[in-house]
């Protein structure tokens, strides 16, 4: 860190942290309303005309994008897993009454 010499020097710092620090804030807030505009349920299944470049997207909504793939995959085997089950479960129930 640098030695700052003298009052007026260290309100100029001060000024610029501020800025900086508003700035940032800035940027979280657009990323922040582009993440939750993303997840808004008319705006999940929609599919845009043009894909978005790399540089208007964010990393985090890669990352949600994949795992929520990721996700409805697990989740979708496992529903079928348990129709299936109980399909077989009712076939077998349906011939064991017949047989009587």
């Amino acid at each position: 860190m640098n030695r700052i010499p003298n009052k007026e020097a260290l309100t100029n710092q001060r000024l610029q942290l501020k800025l900086r620090q508003m700035e940032l804030e800035k940027r979280i807030s657009s990323d922040w309303q582009a993440l939750s505009k993303s997840f808004q349920p008319g705006n999940v299944f929609k599919k845009t005309s043009e894909p978005a470049t790399k540089q208007n997207r964010h990393w985090i909504l890669d990352a949600l994008q994949a795992g929520s793939l990721f996700l409805t995959d697990k989740l979708t085997e496992k529903a079928a897993d348990i129709v299936h089950g109980l399909v077989e479960k009712s076939i077998q129930t349906f011939r064991s009454h017949r047989e009587d």
